[in-house]
């Protein structure tokens, strides 16, 4: 079934994606929303933060959201900005009087999402942070990979709607907006969500297992290729069963990172990559951190912020969005292929050795929560 977005762009490269951005904010007119998990006081982040203001200046209505672990150290600095920001589930030591569930929850329930929606009209979402990490320009051959698209169309309206559930749950500084239970619960806010549209989103127990389930049903249907990039990859056991069947019928791939920014991440990989490699999944491992998160299913291409792991399907709020035209998946496929030939490919006979296996394993007794 088609997205039905009207314009579909990929972006792969850091510094283009931040002048991109920075651009379509300097063009708005009306209004601009930004949610995202980091947002770091270096060099990217004052420009963000500096073009938001100039919207502001010029009446257009600007939303600054950001997550409460993700931002912590921008949040702690107590940031002096006329723009209207808030804070997702700080953690208690951010915040005087926090009611004890979300004191007892604090590492859970994070806003994972990267958005940035303008004039209601067009959205980016990937899996970017505002931070100098994915930067070339900054750090090189050392900058995180990473992918986002710039889409426009009638489906855009359904990221405000996210953006505006997530604003009613969120903190203004030190001090709480709004009840401890928004006005507009999650399950009614998202309640026209249309599962077969081409965004994805994960902000209710029904919303996620309607979109795993989904998801696992694209998987189900290709016929030609799985192509799967991912930072963290900690995959529920259907998932992996469904990746195993795929392998017997089509061309299954995975780029995962050598250099992960946690390392216990690339021991657990290691420990489900032996038992993929054995069912004919093709694994190759990039040199650097890649922080994308994407699929390309026969025609389709899936990209956003979900990684394969029990933290984004169970706690924290994601937004991934469905491609199709052909100019996004050509570019989806030419970054995977650019990608692999960073890489190595793992042989099907490889093995981890004994320690990466116990230490894979050991992380794997606290899985729920990685």
């Amino acid at each position: 079934m088609p997205t039905g977005w009207i314009t579909e762009q990929v972006e792969t490269d850091g510094d283009h994606y931040f002048a991109a951005v920075i651009a379509d904010i300097a063009a708005a007119t009306r209004q601009v929303t930004v949610e995202t998990y980091i947002l770091v006081d270096d060099a990217i982040g004052r420009t963000l933060i500096a073009t938001l203001e100039a919207a502001q200046a010029r009446n257009v209505e600007v939303q600054l959201l950001v997550d409460g672990i993700g931002s912590a150290a921008w949040i702690a600095a107590r940031p002096q900005t006329l723009i209207r920001w808030r804070i997702y589930h700080p953690p208690p030591w951010l915040v005087v009087g926090a009611p004890l569930p979300d004191t007892l929850r604090f590492i859970n329930r994070r806003n994972h999402r990267k958005i940035c929606v303008i004039d209601h009209q067009l959205a980016w979402v990937g899996s970017f942070n505002w931070e100098r990490s994915h930067s070339r320009s900054e750090l090189g051959d050392l900058a995180w990979r990473d992918t986002a698209a710039r889409v426009s169309g009638p489906a855009v309206a359904t990221l405000s709607q996210a953006f505006t559930a997530a604003w009613r749950q969120s903190w203004h500084s030190n001090k709480r907006v709004g009840p401890l239970i928004p006005a507009i619960p999650w399950r009614r806010a998202l309640g026209e969500v249309d599962i077969r549209g081409p965004v994805r989103l994960n902000a209710n127990r029904t919303l996620r297992r309607r979109q795993w389930k989904d998801l696992l049903r694209h998987l189900d249907q290709a016929r030609e290729r799985v192509w799967i990039t991912t930072p963290y990859f900690v995959p529920s056991e259907d998932l992996l069963k469904s990746l195993i069947a795929a392998a017997g019928r089509c061309d299954v791939r995975m780029v995962l990172p050598q250099r992960n920014d946690h390392c216990f991440m690339t021991w657990v990989a290691a420990v489900y990559g032996e038992r993929l490699l054995r069912a004919g999944v093709r694994i190759w491992v990039h040199p650097t951190m890649i922080h994308a998160k994407t699929w390309l299913l026969d025609g389709r291409g899936l990209v956003g912020s979900s990684n394969l792991n029990s933290r984004s399907l169970r706690f924290d709020l994601e937004a991934d969005v469905w491609l199709d035209q052909p100019g996004s998946i050509t570019a989806l496929h030419e970054t995977f292929t650019a990608d692999c030939a960073r890489s190595f490919e793992l042989p099907r006979s490889a093995r981890p050795p004994w320690w990466m296996r116990l230490l894979g394993n050991t992380f794997l007794l606290a899985r729920r929560w990685l």
